[in-house]
């Protein structure tokens, strides 16, 4: 009798046991997908950003700029918030902490080369447009060495967590 008991409870506790990393699992592919819907997101709002630039470089009309400015901040301010107070899962530590790590970036590099644009209008001259772009543009390389290491990390969480690397 006691022997089927020790039995039962191994099996029992084997099933326990399965049934939490299972729920680990599931919970680490769940970060990793909020963090990739923050990415996708933040870049979604660089490219509305982007459109409205295009037609204001044309028309000389920045007073759109602004606007798209003010919500990719409150994005990422909200996302800064978000995932500082996240629970880390399976080891997502240092992934995490490269997401902040872009969205600071974002904040404080790239969002005040924006800002320049908004002081400009119809007496803007094409090359001061060219010089603040070009500094704009000058962030770039930062930013995609940043984008990289939260791809990596990505990927090798999703691979120590056993869930399907996210489709490119």
């Amino acid at each position: 009798m006691r022997n089927r008991f020790t039995i039962l409870f191994v099996i029992a506790a084997a099933i326990l046991l399965q049934a939490c990393e299972f729920d680990k699992k599931e919970k680490a592919q769940k970060l990793s997908m909020e963090l990739t819907s923050v990415n996708d997101s933040m870049y979604h709002l660089g490219r509305v950003w982007l459109e409205e630039f295009k037609v204001a470089v044309n028309t000389k009309d920045f007073s759109e700029l602004s606007q798209n400015r003010q919500n990719l901040s409150a994005f990422i301010d909200r996302k800064i918030e978000y995932i500082s107070k996240m629970e880390d899962i399976g080891g997502s530590e240092e992934y995490r902490k490269a997401e902040l790590d872009i969205l600071q970036f974002e904040k404080n590099t790239v969002l005040p080369k924006f800002v320049i644009f908004e002081s400009f209008g119809d007496s803007t001259t094409d090359e001061e447009i060219a010089e603040a772009y070009n500094l704009l543009m000058s962030t770039i390389n930062t930013e995609q060495e940043k984008l990289n290491k939260v791809y990596k990390l990505r990927d090798e969480y999703a691979r120590k967590n056993e869930f399907p690397l996210p489709v490119e």
